[in-house]
């Protein structure tokens, strides 16, 4: 409490705003009972702390210009390509010692790192609306079905998906609640043998002849042995964001990146819808 007097009056003699009035300076001789809405004051006095955290923080980047960090954390999908390609070309255009931290964890834990201040921003699937963060989309990845190179089969009867072997993700991953969503809605019980944590992992297995699997088309999905179908029947998508604190804005140097990982993905579907309108033409 006396942290907050001093932050509101720092003489510390006469304290007084909407909330109460209170004469600290003379409060044991003569004691006036305070007469507030404590969940006002308190929202308050938060939001004028997080100003305090805020200027601090921009007074550290400014006096460690030379020595700046960005912590950025991402799932395992943009972890053998995307997020690399990214950190070294970010890297190489700046100058001055700058220094990137890089954590890989599922979306719901990169939530909540982000929560913890133990991140500046992510790259992760769409998580739940909350108020302590902000969300802007990045890409739309579709469902597909990868199989073997040497399968014969379609899968466009349902039946036959049901009796394969199926490799799923992981089930404490965003991907396994929605395709589990998929599945009832599908009225289909898929006979799964492996659950893993990335598209990638997923991947080599199926081109290994392990199985085959529903997963998000991420970019690179190409460069593995195996085929990639649309069945009519495999509809949805998975949202990537970035993800950001609405408490702590971005440092100069970590919004750069981020603007950087934003383009990123703009070019990509720039790309991707240039190519689509190629293939309608032939």
């Amino acid at each position: 409490c006396s942290s907050l007097v001093r932050l509101f009056h720092p003489t510390g003699d006469l304290f007084c705003f909407p909330y109460f009035f209170f004469d600290i300076s003379n409060s044991a001789t003569n004691p006036i009972p305070p007469i507030f809405s404590e969940t006002l004051f308190l929202e308050d006095a938060r939001n004028l702390l997080k100003q305090k955290e805020t200027a601090i923080f921009h007074m550290r980047q400014f006096t460690q210009k030379d020595q700046a960090q960005i912590r950025v954390a991402y799932t395992a999908s943009f972890a053998d390509q995307t997020m690399p390609d990214l950190i070294a070309q970010f890297l190489k255009s700046q100058a001055g010692n700058i220094q990137i931290y890089s954590t890989e964890m599922p979306s719901d834990q990169i939530a909540q790192a982000l929560r913890d201040n133990q991140i500046d921003l992510g790259i992760c699937s769409l998580i739940p609306a909350d108020p302590l963060i902000l969300r802007q989309t990045l890409t739309k990845q579709p469902f597909c079905l990868i199989t073997p190179s040497d399968d014969p089969y379609t899968y466009e009867n349902l039946h036959d998906f049901e009796q394969a072997v199926v490799l799923d993700y992981h089930q404490d991953y965003p991907m396994a609640r929605n395709l589990a969503a998929l599945y009832d809605h599908l009225q289909i019980h898929p006979n799964f043998h492996f659950f893993g944590y990335s598209e990638g992992a997923i991947a080599k297995l199926v081109e290994r002849g392990t199985g085959i699997a529903v997963i998000a088309q991420i970019e690179g999905l190409e460069h593995y042995n195996v085929r990639i179908l649309h069945p009519k029947w495999l509809e949805g998508f998975r949202s990537i964001c970035l993800l950001t604190s609405t408490n702590r804005p971005l440092s100069p140097l970590a919004q750069a990146f981020a603007d950087k990982v934003i383009d990123h993905f703009k070019q990509t579907q720039n790309l991707a819808s240039l190519s689509s309108i190629e293939k309608g033409c032939h």
